[in-house]
């Protein structure tokens, strides 16, 4: 409710809410202005106009015969006036979700032909797994929860559809986790490196799931955490005597490294772990790439140590023509230096809109704290 008064006017109104105005009906609003408010607001006391027109709204709406109706019309009007998350979802809506969901299943449906995923990706691949989790995941899924909250708790609000469309994310970025976590399985079979360095590059960019889906993508971390360990560290066994080999401290497996491998580790772009067996005096050697260093395979040395060390523009370039550039790339190990021209995009004009202010002039139905009245009121002078 909205008590107004106007003292250039002379005048107080009363704005009544959807939620009030059972309560407080427009006869009864022009009795407490008319009774407990013109009074002192024609003495000068407008304090005291003030303070009892607020203890009359007050003791006419916690009058325990009106309470029950008060928080009622009240909770009912906030849940579904002035919160926008509790407005339902028009069928139409939903209609254009699905068939947005669908395009989307059938544009990026998987094919083996000119596919640029991992082998053991396009290797395991085959249309019966897409044509079953389509079915089961993209359509079915979504399907039996549209007609669930349809048919046990309609409406659908905006928040449900949301914390859904949340929820069927997860599902969707899960099953593609852990089907790819079977493909590298079933592909390497018990190489063991091979593995560890497929799951490295296949988590490169699945970093941002453990932020935005904390649940249960930090579960999962925990899992990837302790598969890669024990893919790194669980001893091997020697091929040539069979006894368990041991792996060597980073200070001690140094003396095995040539100086282009101790190059790469002192950058962190590659670590190296050389397994030893004492019995026969054999060794392991496995490199482990940093896939997220700045340190990229020299063309010279063939070692993990060339970095862009620059950028120089040769010519600008315009409105009208490409501009041509040339990155400069240094190698930390072999001390040799390239240089390579590339091209650099015209410019384009931006399209603006010219400036316009877009403000519109002041209207007579404001809105108050984003809410509005929609029910009754009174007004009165003195």
């Amino acid at each position: 409710m909205l008590i107004l008064m106007v003292m250039d006017q002379r005048s107080i109104e009363f704005e009544t809410g959807k939620g009030m105005e059972g309560i407080l009906p427009d006869i009864r609003c022009k009795y407490i202005q008319e009774t407990f408010m013109v009074p002192y607001a024609k003495a000068g006391n407008y304090d005291a106009c003030i303070v009892g027109g607020v203890k009359s709204v007050i003791m006419f709406i916690t009058d325990p015969e009106n309470a029950p109706e008060v928080m009622a019309e009240n909770s009912s009007a906030f849940s579904q006036s002035n919160s926008p998350f509790a407005q339902p979802v028009s069928i139409t809506v939903m209609g254009i979700i699905g068939a947005a969901l669908l395009a989307f299943t059938l544009l990026f449906r998987p094919r083996k032909k000119n596919s640029t995923q991992p082998e053991y990706v396009v290797r395991n691949r085959n249309d019966a797994h897409w044509i079953t989790k389509t079915l089961l995941i993209n359509i079915a899924i979504p399907a039996a929860w549209i007609w669930s909250q349809f048919t046990y708790d309609p409406p659908v609000t905006v928040v449900e559809l949301l914390i859904a469309i949340y929820v069927f994310i997860i599902i969707l970025l899960l099953e593609r986790r852990l089907r790819l976590n079977h493909y590298i399985d079933s592909f390497f079979g018990t190489d063991r490196h091979a593995k560890h360095v497929a799951y490295s590059r296949s988590h490169q960019f699945w970093k941002v799931t453990y932020f935005i889906f904390p649940f249960p993508f930090l579960l999962y971390k925990l899992f990837k955490d302790q598969k890669l360990s024990a893919l790194r560290n669980a001893p091997y066994a020697c091929d040539r005597c069979n006894n368990m080999m041991q792996k060597l401290d980073e200070n001690s497996d140094d003396q095995y490294l040539s100086t282009s491998q101790l190059v790469e580790e002192q950058l962190h772009s590659v670590d190296y772990d050389v397994w030893h067996c004492y019995h026969c005096s054999n060794q392991f050697q496995f490199s482990y790439i940093n896939y997220a260093s700045k340190y990229t395979n020299c063309k010279h040395c063939k070692a993990n140590t060339s970095y862009i060390s620059g950028r120089n523009t040769i010519t600008s370039p315009s409105y009208t023509s490409s501009g041509t550039g040339e990155k400069i790339t240094d190698c930390m190990h072999c001390h040799k230096q390239d240089r390579e021209t590339y091209t650099i995009p015209m410019l384009q004009r931006s399209s603006s809109s010219g400036g316009s202010s877009g403000s519109s002039g002041s209207s007579g139905g404001s809105s108050w704290g984003g809410g509005s009245s929609g029910g009754g009121g009174a007004g009165s002078k003195w």
